[in-house]
């Protein structure tokens, strides 16, 4: 039945033999040893065409090495021949049967080649050759799951169960065609009552005797005749006894043997298999239990029972039970302590007790208990150095020391104490490097290395420091590429090469280098598409790959959205398919939530996808809801919950009212974690930001009382932090930016000196930072974008020229600071937009407060340039876009002012081009305000003696529609003034144009007011247009309307 259920599981086992089936604690069988096992359809590694190719002295029960897997004698024909599949364990389980009735292997031979040969004979071997005695039925039963051709065989291992049931149960099996004596015989049982045991029963008992031999049960047999023997002969019984104990030895380090299979194998971490797997561990579980129970409180295996109870408690670990866990490993730590005081000068009970210690650590981390953690961690520290002290020359000592710094690190930095988590990475680091140098095709040492120094790397990039990062990065790679070359067929090898590769693109990114953080991304999605492709079964290689995705989306956003969207989409694609082959796994379908939630970010800056990144914030909402009911005790998917509430609270993608419900919700959840989960401020820097994100969203509902509370709350919780933590450059860069946004809420509601104090601190803590952190760009991005959001201060104080001066001084430093981020750093777009804008307000302060639209000119010129490539691929609507508009309509202002009114005309056309929704009117209302000072300044030119000029120049007009009556005015005196000295033919001409552009004037609205007409009336300019039917219906419109 084991066996069947494996093969329902998609998994042979390819080695059944006696020695790998075991009786439980309850005397229920169990199958061992699956290190064999493979995936049905999957090739053989190193599988030879040619057949059998083991070494010669390999011998019946023996497992051979080679292409070949299985062991001579059990081994079916075919798989001899190379070939495997589910009717191959058929025949595994057939003679195993066999030996349990005769006592031997169906095949037997003095030699290899001769037990190959047996194996290879075309009849089936017969129980009842060697034992006469064997019951018909089995020996038939036996018979036909040893057929030599595998279509003669049982179906299935279900139904050679079925046919054994049959048998125990005193029923006729398939495999025999009963006499008739018989059947009279079972009739005969069954219908006398109490007739005694029957064969059935009789049968059954020496079934259970038979396997009964196999490992534990010979061990345990064993120490039971020691126990007896020891009342009789004390002697003897200390010799016994010894065995007994090396007894016990085996046993446990057959059942580790097992586990370690167990554990290590990587089919057996498919999330399609975790069942199978949970059950395999939970069988080593009942071993290990039972071996303790047999033993008792024997002093003489104390030491083992303890190691027993460690492994106990490691198992319960895997299999996510951390109390129980935890209780298992104190079991242990109570008899390794009551050793070590009692032999002193034994060290193997002061090293299981560090052991034990810091796995203690492990799994009270595991389960949040992180005081009692670091505790247990530092115990281990003070043991094991102390070990070291004593035996200077052992490594693997050193090993396990490195071990639990880089155990230790974790948890500080969890904390948030990074410099501490930094100096335990570096002593890890210090710990392992001398013993891969000594021992470089040791790979464990290595491996330990090469993941401390992925760990600090990571810690580097996040303490803003990415130049130091890559080259720990580096370093790491290096261990990565030799463990690959000596572990080519370990998938876990070319996962951390891909891990690496992904943690040096997220450096490379907070460097700014994206183009380099593209390559390293891609490079990680090459090999892990490679791992997912070599191991479908492995869930766990796909959703690596689907974060891989989701890491370049990460850093296409700023350069190429398109392609960014593309990235998220097929991360997207991956955890739909992975979680619906795996419904049920957690980390798929927070993964899966988590990739709808990127990607509704990435959709809701684009106007024209809000309603798609809306859905996927939805959908990612809902899954966040569902997981958090189902794992409400697992405080990261509480944490993910007010992510996903967030993203809609912050996205622009709903009405800021009900964003703001959504920010409160989150807010709620946040609060509780940071409440529960006191000692991790993570939880409570999240509360902070919710916070400040209900401000800014009151500042949008123009709720200022209770934005000013939001933030307040906020304030305090980034100052506590901030004290408590300084090593953790992240709190400080966020005090940095709520200052920022108390100071927008201040300028926003007319509290300009509040504004500047809050803009300040800001810029003295990023000052520090960028002071600290050179290598990191963030912070002078910030510091530029502060310079940007002071000058507008200093402009709003008046038209004294210390503020103005003020005012230019921070557009020149904030020019200055985007215009080194934008040369380092050309793809980053929102860089060139910053410094475009940059260039916009000091040509605004130029032209509108200094009044010099001439030097004003040359700063929209280069606002228009640096951000016209940005907004013609992003679009007019996008932040490029509208930046963009208001540099061209600054422009067209500025040629305004300086009377240089066609190319005014012309700038007015380009800002009208980049104009978008009320933009578009407000440009289209100012470029026609426009024209009637274009024509003005024509009319003047007529007048002072260049009429023609000055109606070559006006028929611009004649393309424009809808001219504003002010403007259809001036072109009509134009005209006017041309005629008055015009020739009879020339000036007639004019007359009739000038009479329409007054009539389109009257149209426009121009003469409604009386005093209007009364000007036109007045004006001596229009003499010549006075005996026009138009002159007097503008006189008289409202006499004689149309």
């Amino acid at each position: 039945q084991a066996v069947a259920y494996a093969h329902s599981r998609g998994i042979l086992h390819r080695d059944l033999k006696p020695q790998n089936v075991i009786l439980g604690p309850f005397g229920e069988v169990q199958v061992l040893d699956w290190g064999l096992a493979k995936l049905v359809g999957q090739a053989d590694d190193g599988a030879d065409a040619s057949g059998v190719s083991v070494t010669a002295h390999a011998a019946a029960g023996e497992t051979m090495p080679g292409a070949v897997v299985g062991t001579p004698g059990y081994l079916s024909p075919e798989q001899a021949a190379g070939s495997a599949d589910a009717r191959s364990d058929v025949y595994g389980l057939g003679a195993i049967l066999f030996e349990i009735l005769t006592g031997q292997p169906p095949h037997r031979g003095t030699s290899l080649a001769e037990v190959l040969k047996a194996t290879r004979l075309p009849v089936a071997p017969r129980a009842l050759v060697i034992d006469p005695t064997v019951p018909r039925a089995l020996d038939a039963v036996s018979a036909k799951a040893l057929a030599p051709d595998p279509v003669d065989r049982y179906a299935s291992a279900a139904e050679l169960a079925e046919d054994v049931q049959r048998f125990l149960a005193d029923e006729p099996v398939s495999a025999w065609r009963e006499p008739m004596t018989v059947r009279a015989r079972r009739w005969i049982g069954r219908h006398r009552a109490l007739v005694g045991t029957t064969s059935a029963a009789a049968t059954a008992i020496a079934i259970i005797l038979a396997v009964a031999t196999v490992l534990l049960r010979s061990a345990y047999a064993r120490e039971s005749a020691a126990r007896a023997q020891a009342d009789r002969h004390a002697e003897e019984a200390r010799a016994e006894r010894d065995r007994a104990t090396a007894n016990f030895q085996l046993a446990r380090r057959a059942v580790n043997q097992y586990l370690d299979r167990v554990t290590e194998s990587q089919e057996l971490k498919a999330r399609g298999l975790e069942r199978l797997r949970r059950d395999l561990l939970r069988t080593a579980v009942d071993f290990q239990q039972e071996l303790i129970r047999q033993h008792g409180d024997d002093p003489g295996i104390r030491a083992e029972r303890g190691r027993a109870f460690w492994q106990l408690g490691t198992i319960t670990r895997d299999l996510g039970n951390p109390a129980e866990a935890i209780a298992l490993l104190h079991s242990a730590r109570e008899i390794q302590e009551g050793l070590a005081r009692e032999q002193p000068s034994e060290a193997v009970h002061r090293e299981d007790l560090a052991r034990t210690w810091n796995q203690l650590g492990n799994v009270a981390a595991d389960a949040g208990r992180l005081t009692e953690a670091e505790e247990f961690y530092d115990r281990a520290l003070a043991a094991r150095r102390e070990l070291i002290a004593s035996q200077p020359d052992r490594t693997d000592l050193r090993s396990e020391l490195a071990g639990t710094h880089n155990n230790l690190a974790n948890l500080y930095r969890l904390t948030g104490r990074w410099d501490r988590a930094e100096i335990s990475y570096a002593a890890a680091v210090d710990a392992y490097a001398p013993l891969v140098e000594a021992a470089p095709n040791e790979v464990k040492y290595r491996h330990g290395l090469a993941q401390t120094l992925n760990n600090l790397g990571a810690l580097q990039a996040d303490t803003a420091r990415p130049e130091l990062a890559l080259k720990t990065h580096d370093r790491a790679a290096g261990h990565w590429a030799a463990l690959v070359r000596l572990g080519p067929d370990v998938p876990d090898y070319s996962l951390g090469q891909a891990g690496g590769h992904l943690n040096r693109g997220l450096a490379l990114q907070a460097a700014g280098r994206t183009a380099e953080a593209e390559s390293a991304n891609r490079a990680a999605i090459t090999q892990l598409e490679a791992l997912a492709d070599g191991h479908p079964r492995v869930g766990d290689y796909r959703l690596a790959l689907a974060k891989a995705w989701g890491n370049l989306g990460v850093v296409l956003a700023g350069t190429r959205r398109a392609d960014a969207k593309d990235s998220r989409q097929k991360a997207l694609g991956i955890l739909k398919r992975l979680t619906d082959e795996n419904p049920g796994v957690l980390e798929y379908r927070r993964a899966l939530a988590g990739a709808h939630g990127n990607l509704g970010t990435l959709l809701a800056d684009d106007p024209a996808e809000r309603k798609a990144a809306k859905d996927a914030l939805d959908q990612s909402l809902a899954m966040r809801e569902e997981l958090a009911k189902a794992h409400a005790d697992v405080p990261e998917v509480r944490a993910e919950l007010a992510d996903a509430l967030n993203n809609l609270g912050s996205a622009e993608v709903i009405a800021p009212a009900a964003a703001l419900g959504f920010a409160k919700r989150s807010l709620e959840v946040r609060h509780g974690l940071a409440a529960r989960f006191s000692n991790v401020p993570e939880y409570a820097a999240a509360e902070a930001r919710a916070q400040t994100n209900i401000g800014a969203l009151c500042v949008a509902l123009g709720q200022a009382d209770q934005a000013w509370r939001a933030f307040d709350a906020a304030r305090d919780t980034w100052a506590r932090l901030t004290a408590e933590f300084p090593a953790v450059v992240e709190y400080r860069h966020d005090f940095a930016a709520h200052h920022l946004n108390r100071g927008i809420l201040a300028q926003a509601t007319g509290r300009p000196d509040v504004a500047e104090a809050e803009y300040g601190a800001a810029r003295q803590l990023w000052a520090d930072l960028s002071r600290e952190r050179p290598e990191a760009p963030r912070y002078r991005e910030q510091l530029a974008r502060v310079a940007s959001l002071l000058a507008p201060i200093h402009r709003e104080k008046g038209r004294d020229p210390a503020h103005l001066d003020a005012a230019e001084a921070s557009y020149r430093e904030a020019i200055s600071a985007w215009e080194d981020l934008t040369k380092a750093h050309p793809d980053v777009a929102r860089y060139a937009i910053a410094l475009g804008g940059a260039y916009y307000g000091l040509g605004s302060l130029t032209g509108l407060n200094r009044f010099k639209p001439a030097d004003a000119l040359p700063w929209y010129d280069k606002a228009v340039a640096v951000l016209r490539p940005v907004a013609d691929r992003d679009g007019a609507d996008s932040p490029a876009g509208r930046q963009l508009h208001m540099a061209l309509f600054g422009r067209a202002v500025a040629f305004g002012l300086l009377k240089r009114h066609e190319e005014s005309l012309h700038a007015w056309d380009d800002a009208l081009e980049a104009a978008t929704g009320a933009s578009r009117t407000n440009t289209a209302t100012a470029r026609r305000n426009s024209l009637a000072a274009y024509a003005d300044h024509l009319a003047s030119v007529a007048r002072g003696g260049n009429p023609g000029e000055a109606i070559e120049r006006a028929k611009v007009f004649d393309r424009e529609k809808d001219l504003p009556g002010p403007a259809a005015l001036a072109v009509a005196r134009l005209y006017a003034i041309a005629a008055a000295t015009a020739p009879k033919e020339t000036a007639q001409r004019y007359i009739n144009r000038g009479a329409e552009w007054l009539d389109a004037a009257r149209k426009a609205g121009a003469f409604t007011d009386p005093a209007a007409r009364k000007r036109l009336t007045e004006d001596r300019d229009l003499e010549p247009l006075r005996r026009t039917e138009a002159y007097r219906r503008a006189v008289g419109m409202v006499r004689k309307p149309d």
